[in-house]
């Protein structure tokens, strides 16, 4: 699985101060990544909070439920990024999108048929 040129070795002061060296990932992207997950954050906390509040067996369900519609909307974000790329000349990656995209929106709604099977082993 591994080859000999695929594990790094790092300097220990070097990864003390936070300099890891690696260059793949430009600060842009993590700057986007950060957005995003603050963006998905800043959605599901009111909701989170207002149900917290309350204290009901509905509690949850209502959680769930948003949660679910969140997991709607990226799918449907990640579908528009494919035919996106498709249109650019992309092609590949687009049906790397439409995969990927595909098989999470499967799991996040079979999600607790998951966690129930899983139970019973």
């Amino acid at each position: 699985m591994f080859g000999k040129n695929d594990i790094e070795v790092l300097d220990f002061r070097t990864f003390v101060k936070g300099d890891n060296g690696n260059t793949n990932v430009s600060h842009q992207t993590q700057t986007k990544l950060a957005a995003l997950s603050g963006g998905i954050s800043s959605l599901t906390i009111p909701a989170i909070t207002f149900a917290q509040g309350t204290l009901t067996d509905d509690t949850f369900n209502r959680i769930w439920i948003m949660l679910l519609n969140v997991g709607d909307w990226m799918c449907g974000g990640v579908i528009f990024f494919a035919g996106t790329s498709w249109m650019l000349g992309h092609r590949s990656k687009a049906i790397e999108l439409l995969i990927s995209g595909a098989c999470g929106y499967i799991v996040l709604r079979h999600a607790l048929d998951i966690r129930d099977f899983l139970k019973t082993i």
